[in-house]
């Protein structure tokens, strides 16, 4: 489910889900769009 969050958009991550990626709050994400399909892949060592 997509949600306000400020002026924008976003989607909620579990926290297991979170956990099995190996990220935490603050991580940082790289957004891909492959085929109609929305990526998210984990940026390591910061930006």
């Amino acid at each position: 489910m997509i949600r306000k969050i400020g002026n924008g958009r976003g989607v909620l991550l579990s926290k297991s889900l979170c956990n099995i990626m190996g990220m935490d709050i603050e991580d940082c994400f790289r957004v891909d769009l492959e085929n109609g399909k929305l990526v998210l892949v984990p940026i390591r060592g910061g930006i």
